[in-house]
């Protein structure tokens, strides 16, 4: 299929070759886009910040797809054998709005440990964690030693039903809940914080809300 674009845009005279690479530029940093929402989102206020300073250039891109749009019509009026020139951005666009995204870098990480997190769930509910040096808390107790990677410093455990670990970022967490009515107790999930994506019955991916 890419052998018969490239052979298709060496048939395009110079402009039609800059239009249609233009094409897929859009496409492309319209999925890029569409694949980073979440991660941008999670920034919060900083998200809000960067939109307002960067707005100009995002209205500046937004003219010049919509003066694109209407030389790509032009020129495929205007040249004959100029198919490539019309589909490209159409069924660029398409693709780039419709195709899978990536997961959050959270679920992708739970489920490449997904057993570790349940052995830590069980050692949790059986009081077999303690506190260290790092986790003093009353509700931060430590990973054993070959665990340490399943969360940032802590893990999280609130009276057995709720087990939370920050393998990233304090204010993204993977956590366990042993029924719905736990949630309540979760300031990532719940009081301080909401809920990002649900991964089964008893995990979810929560953010807490920036201060």
């Amino acid at each position: 299929m890419f052998s018969r674009i490239r052979e298709h845009l060496s048939n395009l005279d110079r402009k039609g070759r800059r239009l249609a690479w233009t094409s897929i530029f859009f496409a492309t940093a319209t999925y890029i886009c569409r694949a980073q929402s979440d991660e941008f989102i999670l920034m919060g206020f900083l998200a809000n910040f960067f939109l307002v300073f960067s707005l100009p250039l995002i209205l500046a891109v937004a003219i010049w797809f919509v003066v694109h749009i209407f030389a790509v019509i032009r020129y495929t009026l205007q040249t004959a054998n100029s198919r490539l020139a019309v589909i490209l951005p159409t069924v660029g666009i398409i693709i780039a709005l419709f195709s899978p995204i990536p997961p959050l870098k959270e679920r992708s990480f739970f489920l490449a440990h997904q057993s570790e997190y349940a052995k830590m769930v069980e050692l949790a509910q059986s009081e077999q964690l303690s506190h260290d040096d790092k986790c003093r808390a009353e509700t931060a107790l430590a990973p054993p030693r070959g665990y340490e990677h399943l969360t940032g410093n802590c893990i999280f455990v609130d009276d057995k039903g709720v087990v939370e670990f920050t393998p990233y970022t304090f204010y993204m967490s993977i956590s366990y809940f042993e029924t719905v009515n736990d949630i309540k107790k979760s300031s990532w999930c719940y009081s301080d914080g909401v809920i990002w994506d649900q991964i089964d019955s008893h995990w979810y991916i929560c953010k807490l809300h920036f201060n």
